[in-house]
């Protein structure tokens, strides 16, 4: 059906065919990115990449065949992938996961180096990881120009405490949630005035206000999901 809706050009069924892919992807997302790339499906394409950054801690520790098809993800779909702002495992492990999706083939450290590596956020490693990674890199065979401007740029930040760049893709943390927080105001049920809240914008938008009076004055944040709110 989806070969007959791409070559007759029936958008409409093409549309049908993606969502119902969407809905086999935490079974068999290989197969279905296959086929996304087969027919030119981008937002199924987009999907999928997100499922899987989302599910990186566990495939990475899957030996079978999950980890192996990551291994054989196209360049652009693994950049996607390591890029992505809700990839779940620490820094240190999506490098590991790059590192091993490089080795995969001898002909991508040649080819595919810098690119892979510029989607690592290296500032966000721990001083402890950002050692280990450049210990490994030294040994990896990969070109040095590839990475050491990346490491150098890591090195000032941490001995800076982020003065030494100002925003910037790589300084962004991942796993961020927008929140409104809250002082002062009341709601139905509590009658006080005496309030701090940290509000999910997400859990705002998903459920009913009702309850919340919002006669208090708020600022807009952001805070990472693994983060602390210190008294």
């Amino acid at each position: 059906m989806i070969a007959a809706a791409s070559y007759l050009h029936v958008d409409e069924l093409l549309s049908l065919c993606s969502q119902q892919l969407i809905l086999h992807i935490s079974k068999c997302w290989n197969l279905v990115l296959y086929t996304a790339r087969c027919y030119g499906l981008t937002n199924v394409r987009h999907t999928v990449c997100k499922h899987i950054s989302r599910n990186l801690h566990h495939i990475e520790h899957d030996a079978g065949e999950m980890w192996n098809n990551f291994k054989d993800l196209p360049v652009h779909d693994l950049c996607l992938v390591l890029d992505d702002d809700d990839c779940s495992p620490t820094e240190k492990e999506i490098f590991d996961a790059a590192i091993a999706w490089l080795k995969h083939d001898d002909m991508r450290i040649a080819s595919y180096s810098s690119e892979v590596l510029g989607a690592i956020r290296f500032p966000l490693m721990s001083p402890c990881d950002l050692q280990s990674c450049t210990t490994e890199l030294t040994v990896s065979g990969i070109p040095p120009d590839c990475y050491r401007t990346l490491l150098e740029e890591a090195v000032a930040y941490h001995e800076t405490d982020g003065a030494a760049i100002i925003g910037g893709r790589r300084t962004q943390m991942r796993n961020s949630v927008d929140v409104v927080i809250a002082l002062g105001g009341f709601t139905v049920s509590e009658q006080t005035t005496n309030r701090f809240q940290v509000l999910p914008v997400s859990e705002l938008l998903e459920h009913s206000t009702k309850e919340i009076r919002l006669g208090f004055y708020f600022v807009l944040s952001s805070v990472s999901f693994f983060g602390y709110i210190c008294d």
